[in-house]
């Protein structure tokens, strides 16, 4: 019988701790992205809830009630089943079979089927991960076996059975080791929001000390971001900061045709866009741009393989990122012919924002965009 062949080792890439320890880390630069208007507006329960939702991270849940079966007819190699090895004759042999994919949809954080947990076995269970189109937090796993057609069917549920065993146990393990790691989380956001208060009290207090002056408190607030809650999101409403365009498309140049045609169908549906081929002529293209990075309320950079390897994308993205310093959400990423592994390596930080895939079609493409812009 396959099994070995047909699946991927689980939870062997890297360690649990790590990961965490890695997430931890990113506490003082979440509390770093929020205003200062709103770290004094809002409760520290508000702040609080809206940090723990960046750096939280969620156990994996297998809906193992949700199971599917799809069978098929197939031809297996058996010729490295010790039944049927033939002197002399080292294959491949094959014979009729069938191919069973068994799918499990699950919940949680997906990076988590790549980490191993403390306690772990000296052995890894095997299956494949694929995640929900559009979803960064829904997925499947799947488990393939190949098997004779007159395979005995207490030998194919020993084999199902050891293995889907051992993805529980790690699965358990995993559970109690975020438990334990996330149960001092809260303090330590406590602990990063005063510090950082306390390191703005005390320039305050330098300043006036300094200059015998009072410092000017800011009247213009931020847009908030969708993640900060309701109540401050209130109080920011008589903001008189406005934008001269909806949206910014940033794009590489091979890829002109998909960024002209999204940009006119977000035109059609009311958003003003900024898009360079709608310059005047006689423009200066570095003031123009820096005006629509500045003047736009989102950015969409079309991340595909030529825009990646371009140092003016690069340049505009940093740009988008640097907005989302001051506590808003800016960036709107599309996925065009490019899959996740490689805008990992470039970018981990990318890689790990839900992202609008282009193979949807331009119209899908629009509308969540419009969807995400609310």
């Amino acid at each position: 019988m396959s099994f070995y062949d047909n699946n991927s080792h689980l939870f062997s890439k890297g360690a649990l701790s790590e990961y965490l320890n890695q997430r931890f880390m990113n506490i003082k630069r979440e509390v770093n992205f929020i205003t200062e208007q709103w770290l004094h507006s809002a409760t520290n329960a508000e702040l609080l809830g809206h940090i723990h939702q960046q750096i939280h991270v969620a156990h994996i849940e297998l809906l193992e009630d949700q199971a599917t079966v799809e069978r098929e007819e197939t031809q297996v190699d058996v010729s490295h089943d010790s039944d049927w090895i033939r002197f002399g004759n080292p294959g491949p042999r094959y014979v009729d079979g069938f191919k069973n994919r068994i799918s499990i949809p699950f919940r949680g954080d997906y990076n988590l089927w790549d980490l191993r947990p403390k306690p772990s076995q000296h052995t890894f269970p095997r299956g494949n991960i694929s995640l929900k189109t559009g979803k960064r937090d829904e997925g499947t796993l799947t488990m393939v076996y190949e098997f004779p057609a007159d395979e005995s069917a207490e030998k194919i549920k020993e084999i199902h059975e050891w293995n889907i065993k051992g993805i529980r146990f790690y699965l358990n393990s995993q559970h109690r080791q975020i438990e334990s790691a996330q149960a001092s989380l809260d303090q330590k956001i406590v602990d990063a929001l005063t510090f950082r208060k306390d390191n703005l009290k005390r320039h305050d207090s330098l300043l006036a000390d300094t200059f015998g002056i009072s410092i000017k408190s800011k009247d213009i607030l931020q847009e908030p971001s969708e993640q900060v809650p309701n109540m401050i999101q209130n109080k920011n409403q008589n903001t008189n900061h406005t934008h001269q365009y909806d949206v910014f498309i940033s794009y590489a140049s091979e890829n002109e045709d998909f960024a002209r045609s999204l940009s006119d169908a977000l035109q059609q549906r009311g958003k003003r866009v900024w898009f360079d081929k709608n310059m005047a002529v006689g423009d200066s293209v570095r003031r123009s741009i820096d005006n629509g990075l500045a003047n736009s309320r989102f950015g969409v950079p079309i991340i595909s393989q030529a825009y990646l390897k371009k140092e003016w994308t690069k340049k505009e993205l940093d740009a988008l990122f640097s907005k989302e310093n001051r506590g808003q959400k800016v960036i709107l990423p599309v996925w065009y012919d490019i899959d996740e592994e490689l805008i990992r390596r470039h970018s981990p930080m990318l890689a790990d924002r839900k992202a609008i895939l282009s193979n949807k079609g331009l119209e899908k493409v629009a509308i969540d965009l419009i969807n995400a812009m609310k």
